[in-house]
């Protein structure tokens, strides 16, 4: 340690020479062999035939790429030979800190005896510079990365000698070349809402390309009879190559790195387009270019409705009350323990390539997705593979993020894209403060340029609030003109980040989430909804309303729907309609399933299948998403999604006039239920609970203007835990008389049951309506729920 801090005092005041940078670092050698060395140089005695590898490397949590020596483009290398009888061969290999290797095509020639100056050029894209057990190009991405420079020498002859190593230096200036666009082909035509990608390239390149600060490069649109054009961001990518091994993913960068641009036309017409490239010294603009818009069936971005402001439709006006799944990431080791699935690897993509047909199959259309740490962030802590900390950005999980949400468009799902989850500032729960890359006082902090000391200084300070808007520049240039991204939700649970209270009280926390949408609004190229969300349920969300439901920018209220054992999923639901009153946004569950630790296993599907039916009758914009997304995976619990969406078919909640209500039920309790019996057991982990037992059958209804309406039946006891077994064996309750006390016309009724697994039709009755409006009808016997829709006679169901 001694050796490394005294190292170091001499380095530091060498990197800095009139004619170049001395490369930081320690020397290392490999194999490890005896050498010595100083500030300067590095003395060691190999023995051939063989292989030594030497090289210059700084120590990793300190570490953050400089332009300063990107700036000098010229890695040269001074070496000594003393005792050899024949040459030595050579060449000159650099590596980012995740250890990419890029060699020397040269083979330099070191004499047997004598002093030779060795140099590359780090400036010319895949030309002096080759990969070296990957597929990516040299370029400037790498350029600017470099980590360590050192020297592989070579001799297939018997000798032994000394070598002297001079710490390699970086000089020279890169070329100095117009600023232009290259490799550039602009789209003609293509159809309403379908996204067109163009890539292109520049002539120059870039320390930090992600930085709009050092170069902004965006597109300049004028749709058909606008008078004012729009600007959105074009992004810099790479392509990448997936492997798998066993069940473990590895994507690498593949070829050289490009700048795209995505666009995507909302309304037929032509439409001119042009690039706009700006950096520091120079402004370039491509003349327009024509781009007709023909019509199609496809029906674009999700908005808030026009007709009714509690629910979701498409751009064409197509109503969207979205069944959905969370699948913030493809494992959860909560689920593993709860339960006892055992270990389950995380695949990365190839889960989802199982996950999204699954779910297209069973009608769902909605998949909730995180950028967190572990799966899909594009900026997060140097200590991780592809990850250099505030302001560089990792083309890997932005390559994956694309295969995902491509996957999830081919099967017809929309994803709900959560921007931060609250571990990123937490220090209680889950917390991830501790390695967040804005984190100042953590072991890699001057590796990640860190920039504040505690968690609630993210809301406030200016520094860390530009690093946040350059990245969401970043997604909407990316992910800004998808219209299969149904809302970008700034965070999963905000509420749980270090001193979030504070920054809530204080007005950071709102004025942070106004600023962020509104430039992330004026970015992007859809109407796409823009939210964030809170912990637990409904009552979290009001304490924190003046974020999550106040701010106008913020289109729509995510709240959980997590609950005790005490009460039913039921109970929950109601609560939630009870307390959004007359909030004019729409509300949609992003996470329930028992309690915030799980629950039993028929609990949980209980709280499935209740869940989705109850939020048609309790003012919900959606069904609520289960968090417990590989319960439904593993025991293959799609077909209750799949009845639900069969029953969904025709209706559309929007129309005004919509009255709800509780459906009275007389039933005769049966024989398996003691009469005088005032509690019902039910398991719950490490407990049996009781819980008052009122009625066995309860029920909830929906009546339009017109007189249609439908409704739901449901066994009150097995929405808290779902039986056991095959449901033909569940005793069933019969002699069920239902009543609605909304009144209706006076006429006859069609009543048409369905069974809610399998959405097929359960039985069939015809009514009158009494003098009063009211309407009453048999069911048939009910073993869990059935399902139901009126129709005035002669109506065409």
């Amino acid at each position: 340690m001694f050796r490394k801090c005294l190292l170091s005092l001499l380095v530091l005041p060498l990197l800095l020479k009139a004619e170049g940078f001395l490369c930081p670092g320690e020397w290392k050698l490999s194999p490890e062999i005896q050498y010595t060395f100083s500030a300067k140089q590095a003395v060691f005695s190999p023995v051939f035939p063989g292989i030594v590898q030497v090289r210059v490397e700084p120590e990793r949590q300190n570490f953050r790429p400089g332009k300063s020596l990107f700036e000098k483009p010229v890695i040269r290398f001074r070496v000594r030979t003393e005792g050899f009888t024949k040459p030595l061969k050579v060449w000159i290999f650099v590596t980012d800190k995740d250890g990419t290797w890029f060699q020397s095509e040269k083979e330099f020639a070191l004499p047997a005896e004598g002093e030779t100056s060795l140099s590359l050029r780090t400036d010319l894209p895949g030309r002096e510079l080759l990969p070296s057990g990957h597929t990516a190009s040299w370029s400037g991405l790498f350029s600017s990365v470099i980590y360590s420079a050192g020297l592989s020498i070579c001799s297939d002859d018997m000798q032994s000698g000394t070598i002297t190593v001079f710490r390699p230096e970086r000089t020279g200036e890169r070329k100095n070349i117009p600023l232009a666009f290259t490799d550039l082909t602009m789209p003609v035509s293509g159809e309403v809402f379908q996204k067109q990608s163009v890539r292109f390239n520049l002539t120059k390149e870039y320390f930090n390309p992600f930085d709009p600060e050092e170069i902004a490069v965006d597109l300049e649109v004028l749709a058909p009879g606008e008078k004012e054009s729009r600007i959105f961001p074009a992004f810099y990518s790479t392509e990448c190559e997936l492997s798998r091994h066993f069940a473990m993913e590895k994507i690498h960068i593949a070829g050289a790195p490009f700048w795209e641009f995505r666009f995507v036309p909302r309304k037929p017409g032509e439409y001119r387009l042009r690039l706009r490239a700006k950096d520091k010294k120079e402004t370039v603009l491509t003349p327009w270019h024509t781009f007709k818009a023909e019509k199609s069936p496809r029906c674009g971005f999700i908005r808030v409705s026009k007709q009714n402001p509690l629910y979701f439709e498409f751009d064409n006006g197509t109503f969207f009350f979205p069944v959905g799944l969370n699948i913030h990431c493809s494992t959860d080791p909560r689920s593993e323990r709860v339960f006892k699935f055992g270990h389950l690897p995380d695949r990365g993509i190839a889960d989802y390539e199982e996950y999204f047909p699954a779910c297209h199959k069973a009608g769902i259309d909605l998949a909730e997705i995180w950028m967190a740490a572990w799966t899909c962030a594009i900026e997060w802590n140097a200590s991780r593979q592809g990850f250099y900390g505030l302001g560089r950005y990792n083309p890997v999980t932005a390559w994956k993020l694309d295969r995902i949400l491509d996957l999830a468009e081919k099967n017809h799902i929309l994803i709900n894209l959560v921007l931060d989850n609250h571990g990123k500032l937490a220090t209680d729960v889950d917390p991830e403060w501790g390695d967040s890359p804005f984190n100042k006082d953590t072991v890699f902090a001057k590796g990640n340029g860190g920039v504040i000391a505690s968690a609630g200084e993210f809301w406030s300070d200016p520094a860390a609030k530009k690093y946040n808007e350059k990245r969401n520049r970043y997604i909407a240039a990316r992910w800004g003109a998808a219209p299969n991204i149904f809302a970008f939700e700034f965070w999963s649970e905000v509420d749980l980040v270090g001193q979030g209270r504070k920054a809530y009280d204080s007005g950071a926390m709102a004025e942070w989430h106004k600023e962020s949408a509104v430039f992330l609004r004026k970015n992007i190229q859809g109407n796409t909804l823009i939210s964030t969300h809170v912990c637990n349920d409904i009552g979290t969300t009001l304490w924190w309303r003046k974020v999550t439901m106040d701010l106008p920018e913020l289109t729509h209220i995510c709240s959980d729907a997590y609950r005790s054992p005490g009460i039913t999923i039921a109970e929950q639901m109601n609560l939630h309609k009870e307390k959004l009153g007359k909030t004019a946004k729409p509300a949609i569950v992003t996470e329930y399933g028992g309690s915030t630790g799980a629950s039993g296993k028929q609990n949980q599907i209980a709280d499935l299948h209740g869940g989705m039916w109850l939020s048609l009758f309790t003012r919900q914009a959606g069904i609520p998403m289960l968090w417990w997304h590989d319960l439904v995976h593993r025991l293959d619990l799609y077909q209750h999604y799949r009845g639900f969406r069969n029953f969904l078919t025709g209706i559309d909640l929007r129309k005004p006039g919509i009255k709800t209500g509780e459906l009275h039920t007389d039933v005769t309790i049966p024989s398996h239920f003691r009469k005088d019996r005032k509690f019902y057991e039910y398991i719950v982990p490490f407990a049996v609970r009781y819980v008052p037992f009122t009625e066995p059958v309860k029920g909830k209804y929906l009546t339009f203007p017109d007189g249609t309406g439908f409704g739901w039946l449901f066994h009150w006891n097995r929405m808290h835990r779902y039986p056991e077994g095959p449901l033909e064996k569940v005793p069933a309750v019969g002699k069920i008389r239902c009543s609605l006390n909304t009144p209706l016309k006076n006429g006859e009724y069609l009543v048409l049951f369905y069974n809610t697994i399998s959405g097929k039709p359960a039985g069939i009755c015809c009514v009158r309506s009494g003098k009063d409006g009211l309407l009453s009808f048999p069911s048939p016997d009910i073993r869990l729920d059935l399902a139901f829709k009126l129709l005035p006679a002669g109506v065409t169901p």
